[in-house]
């Protein structure tokens, strides 16, 4: 085996520092290797085997490139479990007119240092040391400043695929070479998955492919039932070429619906495409709200109740808000006291998550209100007292007297109010009533919406017969 000059290890050494820090989060196959002697082991979706006279450096399974020096008749062959599609190339040392070969799939390419300094595209059976023969779906670019190709890139894609690739240096005299190679899994590293929304909600798919340095194009296929056809951008849909399709407000027409990806990679014209991915929507709960209306007085308590969900929330554009009656969850009944009128809201979910609200308005009549007077007393034998009216508002028609303190006072029910206020409402009394102070409660109704008003306490005072003293008379002479 040829020796490894002082140059060539230098470059070795600082290629790993290099490679350790640059490389650590590419998406490369994991590899490794010892320090003396010919590789013969598995890692990470690769096997690689060495033959002739071949050394390896490092000592990796993970997330580097790995480097190889090579002597005249040495190589080294990758088995991929998964097909790789792009190797990089990085010299450290390539001596002048030494050449590394490829067998790709066993097709033989090979690269001369000879032509590193001048070349610059793609190689082709033009490029005198440079040959390439087999199948055409091969690109190699080039790019160095030095003629002994110490720090050359070259990048080669194989759009269809490598299962496997010998390596080795196989031209030229003096010190081997020393190079390394990074290569990039022909598969997509995150496919899309089924999605199961509610109608009219959003969703999205995506998809991983490309390593970091190279270019993916992407383009999202739907079958809606005939067959894919390509999405485009606009309606419900966003991000069609690119590696996350947004889907916004998905329709009921859409369940159902079958989703893929078509990634074309680096510069090559084959098409990767993804696993199928399937869109289930849900229909939303068909929420039911009982009364759906209705027309109250100010201060009266309305009792909701609702249906088609599994739990439920209820809220108010008004002051008044409404409180579960009973277990919460699901609090499908609630109550409230609406003062003015404002609109109740039940929201329900279901089971699959999916939420949907309906609505009742509450319509608040105001209370009738009335502006009383003070009753004069009367004196015993009174049989009526006189009530007086001066002001009324939200139309009451007629008055209720009754909780009297003595109930020989009659009750009066929706009796009318004086036709003219201010006014006066005329009390029948007892005439037998004692002297004291009687009270009782009055309320006014709109006779339109039915409202009655708050109580009004109302008294009079039958005032007691003024006293006669009568004295003893004195004797006098006539």
């Amino acid at each position: 085996m040829k020796q490894l000059s002082f140059l060539s290890r230098f470059f070795l050494i600082v290629m790993l520092f290099c490679f350790a820090h640059y490389y650590a989060n590419a998406q490369i196959y994991d590899q490794v290797f010892n320090t003396s002697g010919t590789a013969n082991f598995t890692c990470a979706n690769v096997t690689v085997t060495s033959s002739g006279d071949a050394a390896y450096y490092g000592n990796w399974c993970g997330a580097q490139p790995y480097l190889i020096g090579s002597g005249s008749g040495g190589s080294f062959t990758y088995t991929f479990s998964v097909p790789v599609y792009n190797i990089r190339v990085l010299t450290s040392a390539m001596d002048y007119g030494e050449e590394i070969e490829f067998y790709i799939n066993g097709v033989h390419y090979a690269l001369s240092s000879s032509n590193l300094s001048t070349f610059n595209g793609t190689c082709s059976s033009a490029n005198a040391n440079c040959t390439i023969t087999g199948s055409g779906d091969l690109g190699v670019a080039l790019n160095t400043t030095t003629t002994t190709g110490a720090g050359a890139q070259v990048d080669i894609e194989y759009c269809s695929g490598i299962n496997s690739i010998t390596v080795s240096e196989n031209t030229g005299s003096g010190y081997g070479s020393v190079f390394s190679f990074l290569f990039y899994p022909i598969s997509i590293a995150q496919q899309p998955i089924n999605s199961a929304i509610c109608l009219l909600s959003n969703t999205s798919l995506s998809v991983a492919m490309c390593p970091s340095g190279l270019s993916c194009l992407y383009q999202w296929q739907v079958n809606a039932g005939s067959g894919f056809a390509n999405v485009t951008n606009g309606g419900v849909y966003s991000g069609a070429t690119s590696a996350t399709l947004n889907i916004s407000g998905a329709t009921s027409s859409m369940n159902g619906y079958i989703y893929r990806c078509k990634i074309t990679y680096g510069a090559c014209t084959s098409v990767l495409t993804s696993n199928n991915a399937a869109l289930t929507l849900y229909a939303l709960p068909t929420i039911s709200i009982s009364p759906s209306s209705a027309t109250v007085c100010a201060g009266q308590v309305v009792n909701f109740s609702a249906s088609g969900a599994s739990s439920y929330l209820w809220t108010t554009n008004g002051p008044n808000s409404p409180s579960c009656v009973g277990a919460n969850p699901p609090c499908s009944t609630a109550s409230a006291t609406p003062s003015v009128t404002q609109t109740y809201t039940v929201t329900g979910t279901d089971a699959n998550g999916c939420v949907a609200n309906t609505s009742a308005v509450v319509t608040v009549n105001p209370l009738p209100t009335i502006s009383l007077g003070s009753i004069a007393s009367v004196c015993p034998g009174a049989s009526s007292v006189s009530l007086p009216v001066t002001a009324v508002s939200n139309s009451p028609g007629t008055y209720s007297i009754s909780n009297w303190n003595n109930t020989s006072i009659g009750n009066v029910t929706n009796a009318s109010l004086p036709g003219s206020i201010p006014g006066a409402i005329t009390i029948n009394i007892p005439s037998n009533l004692t002297p004291g102070t009687y009270t009782g409660t009055l309320t006014v109704k709109n006779g339109s919406t039915g409202c009655i008003s708050n109580n009004y306490t109302i008294s009079f005072t039958v005032n007691a017969p003024p006293g006669i003293s009568i004295t003893t008379p004195i004797a006098v002479c006539v």
